[in-house]
């Protein structure tokens, strides 16, 4: 199936767990040619997250705890680093 719209440059974070809304969203932005990174909270989270990061390939997996603004800083620093940008993020 073609994408409607080509997401190609585009980097897109937003992924919750297996079963989430917002992983079906990133998984049409990835085929309509956009950049997967994932964000975690924790280790209990990035848990949820494993089966997704190892069935797409992701590479770019970061913790991201807002709760903690260094983890803010330094996950944005990495993605700015090996992509110049975050387009958007995916929420549900």
């Amino acid at each position: 199936m073609t994408p409607l719209i080509d997401l190609a440059g585009k980097v897109v974070t937003g992924i919750a767990n297996e079963k989430s809304i917002s992983t079906g969203v990133a998984e049409a932005c990835a085929q309509a040619g956009a950049k997967l990174v994932i964000t975690y909270q924790n280790d209990r989270t990035r848990a949820f997250i494993e089966p997704i990061i190892h069935r797409l390939g992701i590479d770019d997996v970061f913790l991201l705890d807002v709760t903690r603004p260094e983890t803010l800083d330094a996950a944005f620093a990495a993605i700015e680093a090996r992509h110049g940008k975050l387009d958007f993020a995916i929420h549900s």
